[in-house]
């Protein structure tokens, strides 16, 4: 009887342990691609002074990382999926600002260049709806 209890109390320490392990991951690959993504976002040109939208995203993401370090500091059993999830979207956020920031400055280095009249092989560019244009 008395065996049956220390492989009990054993068992119930590896269940409990292991739960408070797995509660208690940092989701650090989370962190990582938020970090990328912000830097990428600033090598790219995007700043808090320049998108509303990015200064939010970031102030965000600042303050997942640090309740993630206050979690670190104090022995708190608090899950961190939740951050894990707020950081997945945010990245996911701060990639589709990027993809519109970059394809707003495409689309506004394209309407400042100015196209030929005729190309170079003598022809003219076709009207809108895929028609040749007129002579003038």
């Amino acid at each position: 009887m008395n065996s049956r209890r220390r492989y009990s109390v054993l068992t119930l320490i590896v269940v409990l342990s292991t739960m408070l392990v797995s509660c208690n991951k940092i989701p650090q690959d989370e962190i990582d691609a938020a970090k990328a993504a912000i830097d990428s976002a600033r090598l790219e040109g995007i700043s808090p002074t320049n998108s509303l939208k990015f200064a939010l995203l970031e102030d965000s993401v600042l303050q997942i990382f640090e309740a993630v370090e206050q979690h670190k500091s104090t022995l708190t059993f608090k899950n961190l999926d939740d951050s894990r999830k707020q950081l997945i979207i945010l990245t996911r956020e701060i990639n589709l600002l990027r993809t519109e920031f970059n394809s707003g400055k495409a689309n506004k280095m394209l309407s400042n260049t100015k196209f030929p009249e005729k190309h170079a092989l003598g022809g003219d560019y076709p009207g809108e709806d895929g028609k040749r244009l007129p002579d003038s």
